[in-house]
């Protein structure tokens, strides 16, 4: 009997396959990083060739890392980048570079796309908000100004149909919760909606199939058995959007609990029964593969990436430091933290370096340290970063109760998991339960269960979450440092509320004027 399954982790700036057991464990990965180029302010494109060598390099490298009988695989899942897709030809050849999520070529279409539809009546099939994230606005960009390349085109491929085609797989196929990030999918029914299609005339036939993750589609053919060391004839199953397979690996399979991911980009989810929409039209809600339930999202756009910019930009003493201490910089920055008390002596930060995600979305919101005296030091504007994150989530926890979406307990997983000083502060602003599980790459785990669950291993998504996901520890609100992060909150709220205000109107008015300065 195979005794290990593969997971490729294919994200934004670097992929990476791991060799992962059927109890969850991590036996050997490898990875390596990509670029992206902007060949216009704006344009995030990704070379996909590249992609695919790194890709079947990893694969190769989790193999030997891991010290297995690549025999003893059992099949291969990816765990993909959602959003960004590739035009290609019939042959799965590209016909120009893939368009990354985080690419806002398609505002020029917005204005477009509301004259064909309501936003109202957009978010209300599709789950997503108007917005430039998702695929369809580029996709139109694509007809209106590359005309030749959309008649080329024979599928608009995600990155999860494009890299299982290129480990073997025949046809285009992807999962439910990849297909939700082209933004014309009809989400309550999982699948493409017919009538936004035939508003914005896109062919359903070139788009991907879609599939339950989970689903058997193809084997790895002798060529790719060359390249990645992964035997020929081994299968190849349908994963997931990257997000997704991150919560699966984390064991949320049921309402009432919530995932945090703590990465560059942060983004708290929790799991709904019930068709729901946000009243205000601004969280995201996608169907999850494998739970026949609903995923509700909001983000936080510059999460770990601000206590990096504080790092990068407040920290030459510590980085200089940790050079010669051969210590990382973080944990000389987390021990002035931890010195510190709640509430950073009444330091507030406001996340929003690269503006506000669901539920405020306010695209003019910029970050913000408010109550700074001469009493402050460098460590209370660094607890007051870690504090200002979690609050923004607390803001998301807050927005989904408001939608009747309650949660008791959140499991944390990306780089800011790591450390344990944060998860407590989460669990003390949340005024909940916090875990963290055995490893914080859960997407990796995700996919390789939902490879499990293609081949049989696995009835279905709970009984290999059972299997593969053990919570290693679990952090108790502390009721004295809840009650002064309550109070936080209700000033970051009023805070925010009065920056956004029509009346004052600061936050569009600074924006308008770094416009003007050039930033």
């Amino acid at each position: 009997m195979a005794k290990y399954l593969m997971s490729i982790d294919e994200g934004t700036m670097s992929s990476r396959a791991s060799i992962v057991d059927l109890e969850g464990n991590i036996l050997g990965s490898s990875g390596a990083e990509y670029g992206v180029t902007s060949p216009k302010p704006g344009w995030y494109e990704q070379d996909c060739g590249l992609m695919v060598s790194v890709i079947y390099d990893s694969c190769r490298g989790a193999i030997q890392n891991a010290g297995i009988d690549p025999k003893e695989i059992a099949a291969v899942a990816l765990s993909s980048q959602g959003a960004a897709f590739c035009p290609v030809d019939k042959d799965n050849r590209l016909v120009r570079p893939t368009i990354g999520w985080q690419d806002t070529r398609g505002s020029v279409m917005l204005d477009e796309i509301a004259s064909m539809v309501s936003p109202e009546e957009l978010y209300r099939i599709s789950g997503a908000p108007l917005a430039t994230v998702w695929a369809l606005s580029k996709i139109l960009w694509i007809k209106k100004y590359e005309p030749e390349n959309y008649e080329k085109t024979a599928c608009f491929a995600l990155h999860q149909d494009y890299f299982l085609r290129t480990l073997g797989v025949k046809k285009h196929y992807t999962d439910i919760s990849s297909a939700a990030r082209y933004g014309f999918f009809d989400v309550d029914n999982h699948r493409y909606s017919e009538k936004l299609l035939k508003l914005f005339d896109i062919p359903e036939e070139k788009l991907p199939v879609v599939v339950d993750g989970g689903t058997q589609v193809g084997a790895v053919t002798a060529e790719v058995s060359k390249a990645t060391g992964i035997p020929e004839g081994t299968p190849v199953c349908v994963g997931a959007m990257d997000v997704t397979c991150a919560i699966l690996g984390l064991g949320i399979t049921k309402e009432k609990m919530a995932a945090t991911i703590l990465g560059t980009y942060g983004t708290c989810i929790s799991l709904s029964s019930k068709q729901v929409r946000d009243p205000n039209g601004s969280m995201v809600v996608i169907g999850n593969t494998g739970t026949n339930m609903w995923t509700i999202e909001g983000s936080v756009l510059a999460a770990a990436s601000s206590y990096r910019w504080y790092r990068d930009t407040f920290g030459d003493v510590e980085i200089a430091a940790g050079k010669v201490l051969k210590t990382d910089p973080f944990e000389l920055i987390n021990k002035q933290i931890a010195a510190g008390k709640p509430g950073a002596k009444g330091v507030l930060y406001m996340p929003h370096l690269a503006s506000a995600g669901p539920p405020r979305n306010n695209s003019n919101a910029k970050g913000l340290f408010l109550g700074l005296t001469f009493a402050h030091t460098k460590a209370d504007i660094a607890r007051a970063v870690m504090e200002g994150i979690s609050l923004e989530i607390r803001d998301i926890i807050t927005a989904k109760s408001g939608m009747g979406i309650d949660v008791d307990r959140i499991r944390l997983t990306g780089g800011g998991s790591k450390s344990p000083m944060w998860n407590q502060i989460q669990a003390d602003v949340y005024g909940k339960t916090v875990q963290t599980v055995q490893t914080s790459e859960t997407a990796s785990v995700g996919a390789a269960m939902l490879a499990g669950v293609g081949v049989g291993i696995f009835k279905n998504v709970q009984e290999a979450a059972d299997a593969m996901v053990r919570v290693t520890r679990t952090y108790e609100p502390v009721p004295e440092h809840t009650k002064i992060y309550d109070e936080l909150y209700d000033i970051y709220c009023s805070t925010y509320e009065s920056l956004a205000s029509p009346e004052h109107n600061v936050y569009k008015r600074i924006n308008d004027f770094q416009n003007r300065l050039g930033l």
